[in-house]
């Protein structure tokens, strides 16, 4: 008997007896389903959350950012004029200079023409007190200029509430985040005395109010006019701190970050520096979810382990019949680890299918949020490479599941089975 017939034999047994056993059959097939179902369905899930908040972050966060920090210098006034001693400083203070960036129109203007920029953004950062009553609450206002910032973090589509443009042409006006405005109780029209950390007050009016998304951000952040903030601060309308980058590519933020480091004589930060949690968060929720997966999969895999041992105990006759005819130890393995592989991959595609229709199910279910003001349903993935793995996942479930009871099938002595 050659190979190809021996195969084609040993299938047609195996099949015969999951026939044969067809409430068994259905049970082990449902098993797999329901796990492969389950798996599809997390996964999904799991990664349509992680990535709504993933790019939604990344949304609000410059790829590359330019700065200047405050930095003790390592060569102290003691050296200069005792050179050659030993000389001790205890804590050494910083200059104090200016932070903002040298020549920081050109840098824009030169970035800008980078066929690998999308945008650029200069800024002017200062930390205020918004006096509220008898208190004055911390914050922190950024001057921009809306149509570069706007291009940089579509801030248009943001607005709650106001006109979007009111910071190109109304003096002393302020956009905040919702919460942020919330806390001081302002609305649309709403003139609030913003003190600066040098102790300077100016009257603001707020013009808009946006929605982030980000609590965090929501609670704190404030845009003003970049004029406006220069001249409270009394600095030169060239005074810029911050140079945001919005770049086609992300992937090309460190390497990028870095030159510019070495062109410009700043310091830098990228996207991935600034949401190192963000990251290892979803690595977490990775590990959590391929454990519960596993846990999902190995109970069907033993329920597949249980019908398949049943099997051989009500099957052990006709098992000694087929090795008495001349069926050898592989034989017999091979037809149950066919039943095993086609419980599998039967139970595998039906469990992709469902899997696929309630995440698609899921994508209809409306989903209210306080902080996600672009979330209305529930997000799902529906990465081909999900389905799959979890199409490998079952055989491989099952396969294991099949082997061990297979095997003990092979090793039957038919002599000591037909004389009972």
């Amino acid at each position: 008997m050659n190979y190809i017939n021996r195969i084609k034999l040993t299938s047609y047994i195996g099949f015969t007896q999951l026939w044969a056993k067809k409430t068994q059959t259905i049970v082990a097939i449902a098993g797999v389903t329901f796990g492969i179902a389950v798996f599809i369905f997390l996964l999904g899930c799991v990664k349509g959350v992680n990535q709504y908040i993933t790019e939604l972050s990344l949304e609000q966060c410059p790829d590359i950012r330019l700065f200047n920090e405050t930095n003790i210098s390592e060569d102290a006034v003691l050296d200069r004029v005792h050179i050659g001693e030993n000389n001790i400083v205890h804590h050494p203070k910083p200059k104090n200079i200016l932070l903002n960036l040298r020549d920081a129109q050109k840098t824009i203007e030169k970035l800008n023409s980078n066929p690998a920029v999308k945008a650029v953004s200069g800024i002017v950062k200062s930390q205020v007190y918004y006096n509220f009553g008898s208190s004055k609450i911390n914050g922190e206002i950024t001057g921009i200029n809306y149509e570069d910032e706007n291009k940089l973090l579509d801030l248009e589509s943001k607005f709650v509430a106001g006109d979007s443009k009111a910071l190109s042409h109304i003096p002393n006006s302020l956009v905040m985040g919702k919460k942020l405005a919330a806390r001081l109780n302002l609305n649309i029209g709403d003139k609030i005395v913003v003190t600066t950390d040098k102790g300077f007050d100016f009257i603001a009016t707020l013009s808009g109010i946006i929605k982030i998304g980000i609590p965090d951000q929501d609670k704190t952040i404030c845009y003003v006019n970049t004029k406006t903030v220069q001249t409270i601060l009394s600095v030169p309308s060239s005074y810029i701190t911050d140079i945001n980058i919005k770049l086609y590519d992300r992937s090309l933020a460190p390497a990028m970050a870095q030159s510019l480091v070495e062109q410009h004589s700043c310091s830098s930060s990228d996207w991935l520096k600034d949401n190192p949690l963000l990251f290892e968060g979803d690595e977490l929720n990775d590990i959590v979810f391929k454990c519960i997966a596993a846990s999902i999969l190995l109970v069907a895999g033993f329920g597949i382990f249980n019908i398949l041992n049943m099997m051989i105990y009500e099957k052990m006759k006709d098992i000694a019949i087929i090795k008495a005819l001349g069926f050898s130890d592989n034989d017999v393995r091979m037809i149950f680890m066919i039943q095993a592989l086609t419980i599998g991959f039967i139970g595998a595609i039906l469990g992709l299918l469902i899997g696929l229709i309630l995440s698609w199910l899921a994508t209809f279910i409306p989903f209210e949020s306080e902080y996600f003001l672009s979330l209305d349903h529930l997000p799902m993935c529906f990465n081909i490479l999900y389905y799959i793995l979890g199409l490998l996942f079952g055989l491989l479930t099952t396969s294991l599941a099949g082997y061990l009871p297979s095997r003990k099938a092979s090793r039957l002595d038919p002599i000591t089975i037909l004389r009972g």
